[in-house]
């Protein structure tokens, strides 16, 4: 029932359908690869940002590899070579993105911040 309500799994369905096709191994083996990205990337004490930021870095990771797959299999038809390279190359800066906006919201959440009143000092950290 949870995956009904998980949009970002019902996306990448129609992605690994069509790289994997029919082959069920392969496509489980991609949803497992996924998963861990998810859990790495999330931590096992992760707050409710950072398992957004890691649910989407593993969307665009997927999206870079569909698109180099069909750049691969463009590469005899220059037309469709130069628009999947184009893709291609979109998919990898919203990918670089997202992995400097997990790195950001990683290094907020364990800011720590330090305090100085008169002779007293006060350590101060991150969650």
């Amino acid at each position: 029932m949870k995956e009904i309500g998980e949009l970002g799994l019902q996306a990448e369905s129609p992605l690994l359908d069509r790289i994997c096709g029919p082959d069920q191994f392969r496509k489980e083996g991609l949803r497992q690869k996924l998963a861990a990205i998810r859990a790495e990337q999330a931590g096992p004490s992760a707050s409710p940002l950072e398992r957004l930021a890691a649910e989407r870095l593993a969307a665009c990771w997927l999206q870079v590899h569909v698109a180099e797959w069909y750049y691969a299999h463009s590469l005899t038809k220059p037309k469709l070579n130069e628009y999947f390279h184009d893709h291609l190359d979109r998919s990898h800066r919203r990918f670089e993105s997202m992995l400097r906006t997990s790195a950001q919201i990683q290094r907020l959440l364990k800011m720590v911040v330090q305090v100085n009143i008169g002779a007293q000092q006060v350590n101060v950290a991150g969650p």
